[in-house]
């Protein structure tokens, strides 16, 4: 009777053994994500910050449980690698086709009229939502894959390009979001260890006086000349540029989360109006022993800085 009982709980330990095992083989494996906001310049003068406010931030549709709360966020003091945390979280090791930022309009983090919108170099405010009300959905472009990934703590970087985000309003004077696909279409997701940066110095040797001049990088051989013109609805010029950077007075610049892979590299003059408002002058042509308005082969690796360094030798209307 004893070793009955024995046997017994020989049988019932070993069943629950074996049930353990087969529920932690099962449990799918989990990453710690951290998702961050970058941003990309707007051209215009005028606009000292753009605010936008984050309601929501989305995985496939389902809430990231790492954002807590409404948070008002100024995008444009988001430059040259600089980032605002959204929130971290544990995900599934698996695959991934997008993030959604729900944007509120209507209020801010702090319960005031306006959640996105812009302020301008005197102060005002004006709303970017035009005479949409409630929240808006912005989906990122790019996948991310926590399946294949190594590292058990991953950085996921949303760059949301205000140029491309950002029209003049109805009357030339105003601002407001462009069109739904076209807001989607402004933001990349990239992992940050999987990037790299493009860093370089400038000298103006073009004789162009130019109040302002902006770097845009695109994958190489995408760059055609028509990409000067406006695009879309929108009216957006070098529109399928990967990302944008200003070229500051010492002639500095910096194109950062880029991955792996070699680029073009096109620069742009532009002279401010009466209201501060970028006029697009031209390209730049770059010299020394380089040819053209485009700069080519820029090989970028991840986690390396490339580094360039030329002048600009005409400007190319």
């Amino acid at each position: 009777m004893l070793k009955m009982k024995y046997l017994l709980m020989f049988a019932v330990c070993s069943f629950a053994f074996v049930q353990c095992t087969q529920d932690s083989d099962t449990q799918e494996e989990q990453k710690e994500v951290s998702i961050q906001l970058t941003d990309a310049p707007i051209d215009d003068a005028d606009v000292d910050a753009v605010f936008i406010t984050v309601a929501e931030v989305k995985v496939d549709g389902q809430t990231f449980s790492g954002f807590s709360g409404k948070k008002t966020i100024n995008v444009k003091a988001l430059q040259n690698g600089s980032v605002d945390a959204l929130g971290t979280a544990d995900l599934d090791a698996k695959a991934y086709s997008n993030i959604t930022l729900v944007l509120d309009l209507d209020t801010d983090a702090q319960g005031n009229a306006m959640g996105c919108y812009i302020e301008r170099a005197n102060g005002t405010k004006e709303s970017l939502a035009g005479s949409a009300t409630g929240t808006i959905e912005v989906t990122s472009q790019g996948a991310i894959d926590l399946a294949t990934e190594t590292r058990s703590s991953v950085e996921v970087v949303l760059d949301f390009d205000l140029r491309k985000a950002i029209k003049n309003g109805a009357n030339n004077n105003d601002y407001d979001f462009v069109s739904s696909a076209e807001l989607s279409s402004s933001v990349r997701t990239v992992v940050k260890h999987e990037t790299g940066t493009v860093k370089g110095s400038t000298t103006n040797n073009s004789g162009s006086n130019n109040d302002k001049v902006v770097a845009y990088i695109y994958t190489k051989g995408s760059y055609s000349s028509s990409e000067k013109n406006p695009q879309g609805t929108s009216n957006i010029r070098f529109k399928n540029a990967v990302s944008s950077s200003v070229v500051d007075a010492n002639g500095d610049f910096q194109l950062s989360y880029l991955k792996d892979g070699e680029y073009d590299v096109v620069f742009a003059s532009y002279e401010y109006d009466a209201q501060n408002k970028a006029v697009f002058k031209g390209t730049l042509e770059i010299g020394g022993l380089l040819s053209g308005t485009v700069l080519g082969a820029v090989t970028v690796n991840a986690q390396a800085q490339a580094s360039l360094n030329f002048d600009f030798t005409a400007l190319i209307l």
